[in-house]
């Protein structure tokens, strides 16, 4: 078919077309930029206004938040405030308080010195008698000792396992016994140092079993029949083994803290007194008396005529003299008895005849004085039947 040849109108209808189809194409990006172009600034704006709206908000929120902050600050202001109140109230209180204790404390230690003289007074009911006993104590010449402590005291009683009789711890809050060898009785006054010391070498041979059985001896009724019990404690000692004993554990019919005369090698366990008190104002205080049963054999001699003491002293003539660091050994009834001189002190020895015994060691101002007591003793010894062997 032949082809249509294109008039002149519709060469510039399509033409046209074109034109009009660029000037689309060519206007939608600008149309499409100028919408953007003119979106961008409005959404920017309104962006712009929410923070610019949001801005002042957050801003007061910051703002509030800080306004609160001080708040707490003053709060934390306020602790220190109450703190240095406390603290400056703290030196006022302690003033007040100081001033109101400085006059308890001070009573308290204004009460001491009357503590401390309580040994010197013991405000009993023994006063008086104790009053009695230091005045012949001092009519004697016996310097009695300054007072034991409380504690001292306690001490003592826990050692031996029992409490001492009222009486006798009033007198040791006075004087913790005695100066000098011959105080009381011609014996020692022991201190409570003393009185333990003494009270364990016996407890020593008790427990070693030297009384075997424990079973014998001649007491005195309301007495127990025992060589020792760790009940009788001694007060007094002579040098050879002899006490006064305080006896805590009386028989029937006795009376506790009764004082017993205890001889380490005799049978006899006599009661002296009925209590501590009384027995110290009854006895002999100072030199010139010797505690000893047979004191009365003294005598004994006299009734052939009047020229005895001259006879006693022809005794001691024939006692041979000990010479120094000799042991001179003595027995009788299964005992011996055994002392040896070394210049100014002697040492004794005693107890049950196969046994080693018990030893004690006393010593003298100077060597007269030791001779003089030796002698004295192995006298008293003889006089009760000791043989020298």
């Amino acid at each position: 078919m032949p082809k249509k040849k294109k008039t002149p109108q519709a060469e510039s209808g399509g033409a046209k077309a074109k034109k009009a189809a660029k000037k689309a194409a060519s206007a939608a990006p600008k149309k499409a930029a100028k919408k953007k172009a003119a979106a961008a600034p409005k959404k920017t704006a309104k962006k712009t206004a929410k923070k610019t709206a949001a801005a002042p908000k957050k801003a007061a929120k910051k703002t509030a938040k800080k306004a609160a902050a001080p708040k707490k600050t003053a709060k934390k202001t306020a602790a220190p405030q109450k703190t240095a109140k406390k603290k400056t109230a703290t030196p006022e209180a302690s003033t007040k308080r100081v001033a109101a204790a400085a006059p308890k404390k001070t009573s308290k230690k204004a009460a001491a010195p009357e503590q401390a003289a309580a040994p010197q007074s013991s405000g009993s009911e023994h006063d008086a008698v104790i009053a009695r006993i230091e005045a012949k104590a001092a009519a004697a010449g016996v310097r009695l000792a300054e007072g034991a402590s409380a504690k001292t005291v306690k001490a003592t009683e826990k050692t031996l396992g029992a409490a001492l009789p009222e009486e006798v711890v009033a007198f040791y809050r006075r004087h913790d016994g005695a100066d000098g060898d011959a105080a009381v009785e011609g014996r020692e006054l022991l201190s409570l140092s003393r009185m333990v010391d003494e009270w364990k070498i016996w407890k020593d041979l008790l427990d070693q079993g030297t009384f075997e059985a424990n079973d014998h001896g001649q007491p005195d009724p309301g007495v127990q029949k025992k060589w020792w019990i760790a009940e009788w404690v001694p007060v007094t000692y002579d040098g050879a083994g002899n006490h006064h004993v305080i006896d805590l554990a009386p028989a029937e019919g006795g009376t506790r803290g009764q004082i017993l005369s205890f001889w380490h090698d005799d049978d006899p366990r006599t009661v002296v007194a009925k209590g501590f008190l009384t027995w110290l104002e009854g006895a002999h205080w100072g030199e010139g008396h010797e505690a000893d049963d047979d004191s009365s054999d003294d005598d004994d001699s006299s009734d052939d005529d009047d020229s005895s003491d001259d006879d006693d002293s022809s005794d001691d003539d024939d006692e041979p003299e000990a010479a120094a660091g000799t042991e001179r050994r003595f027995e009788m009834d299964q005992k011996f008895w055994a002392i040896r001189l070394d210049g100014d002190s002697f040492t004794v020895r005693f107890g049950k005849l196969g046994t080693e015994g018990q030893e004690q060691i006393k010593s003298f101002d100077d060597e007269a004085t030791a001779q003089k007591e030796h002698d004295k003793l192995v006298a008293a010894k003889t006089k009760k039947g000791y043989l020298e062997v």
